[in-house]
């Protein structure tokens, strides 16, 4: 099982032995507080990273990283659509971000309207 805990960490516990594994990740991540995390078909994993997104290969090394252009504050709640795209949320200015996954262009982007600090999480239906 991959989780986050608030560090420059993506963390690993084994729920059959009952005991923590090694950090998922080979270097700290650049932001400063893991938060979200999704686990990507190909075994690696997108984690939500303070103002960043960071993608991480099936051996826990970085390989991109997707910002939203203007937001600087916290980047929450990130899902997949399984088409080659994701969705993220940034739970300061309640705007939601569709990113191309290869390319990492911002694809769309919305305000929710329901004012700051409202949009922490989302789960979206292919």
């Amino acid at each position: 099982m991959f989780y986050t805990s608030r560090s420059k960490d993506v963390l690993r516990f084994d729920v059959c032995a009952n005991a923590q594994l090694p950090n998922f990740n080979t270097q700290p991540l650049p932001g400063d507080q893991a938060y979200h995390i999704r686990v990507l078909p190909d075994g690696g994993v997108l984690v939500t990273d303070t103002t960043l997104i960071v993608r991480l290969d099936a051996s826990g090394n970085q390989v991109q990283t997707y910002v939203a252009p203007g937001e600087s504050n916290y980047i929450g709640g990130v899902d997949l659509v399984g088409d080659g795209t994701f969705w993220a949320t940034n739970s300061y200015s309640s705007n939601v971000f569709r990113f191309d996954l290869q390319s990492g262009a911002v694809l769309a982007s919305f305000n929710t309207g329901t004012g700051n600090y409202t949009v922490t999480g989302l789960g979206v239906k292919p």
